[in-house]
């Protein structure tokens, strides 16, 4: 999944944690680079804890 944070840079987010995320989706996540990984989206981050938050 790639997302973009607050800055403008983007991610890929990797992990079973990430299913069932939509397009639109906010969230607050906390993972662990993966040095090796290489991602579409951006560095890859493996994801230890995801929560979606409130659409503003």
């Amino acid at each position: 999944m790639a997302i973009r944070d607050a800055n403008a840079i983007s991610w890929t987010l990797r992990g079973a944690r990430t299913e069932g995320l939509a397009v639109g989706d906010r969230v607050q996540v906390t993972g662990a680079p993966d040095l090796r990984g290489e991602g579409c989206g951006g560095p890859v981050v493996v994801v230890d804890a995801l929560k979606v938050l409130d659409r503003e």
